[in-house]
């Protein structure tokens, strides 16, 4: 069974499981919906795979410990806070500055109407640096799962740097990946997203090193099982 809330992740699945010859039920969903409504020790394998960003992550690990028939198990691959620092340093850089504003105005070709518009609507949707919500280290899901009876047997945490040619390949990558897929990107329309993209494309150029532009990224996962009996 696989759950997501975006209809193309699950057309990509869909795409995924024919080309592997698999059978695979499609549920379009969010994740704490299904799990919330899921009968109890009804599943056998859970696995949440940085799905952590979208939903409430505090609430929904304890539930999922329920839905696990005995001797089931639960896999968690996520994000950790300090992933992507470079994109996190551009937020804050952006939001204490005027800049944005100015480039949106040559953006919308000096429309200030629509400037007004989509800016006044960026501010709104992230203006505040809480529309995502990581958790710092693995020990934080370990302890949350176990809140639902589940006990961890595997946890780690591995850092990675990714590097790129240019700021526009980096942030193409994190839209491709789906690390920059946040529903809330949706609410800001096609113009919006264009010049958030560009924006933050722009910005990446700041970090270039010798290599190129780096991304570092720092994953941890947790595995935790039900009691056989």
């Amino acid at each position: 069974i696989g759950v997501d809330y975006s209809e193309g992740m699950l057309a990509a699945a869909r795409q995924r499981a024919e080309d592997a010859g698999l059978e695979l039920e499609l549920v379009l969903a969010r994740a704490e919906d299904y799990i919330a409504r899921s009968p109890a020790e009804s599943l056998d394998v859970v696995s949440l795979r940085f799905a952590l960003a979208y939903l409430d992550w505090r609430d929904v690990l304890p539930r999922i410990g329920q839905t696990l028939r005995p001797g089931g198990r639960v896999g968690v691959l996520t994000s950790l806070s300090r992933s992507i620092p470079q994109f996190a340093e551009l937020y804050h850089r952006f939001r204490k500055s005027p800049e944005p504003a100015w480039k949106l105005f040559q953006h919308t070709h000096r429309s200030l109407g629509e400037t007004w518009k989509i800016y006044r609507h960026l501010r709104e949707t992230f203006g505040e640096p809480h529309f995502v919500q990581m958790p710092d280290s693995v020990s934080q899901v370990s302890e949350r799962l176990g809140r639902g009876g589940l006990q961890t047997t595997s946890v780690w945490t591995e850092t990675i740097r990714l590097w790129f040619a240019t700021g526009d390949e980096a942030v193409d990558w994190m839209i491709r990946s789906g690390y920059a897929t946040h529903n809330l990107l949706e609410s800001v329309g096609p113009v919006g997203r264009r010049f958030v993209e560009s924006l933050f494309a722009a910005g990446m150029e700041s970090f270039r090193e010798r290599s190129g532009i780096p991304l570092d990224l720092v994953i941890g996962g947790v595995v935790a099982c039900a009691s056989a009996s």
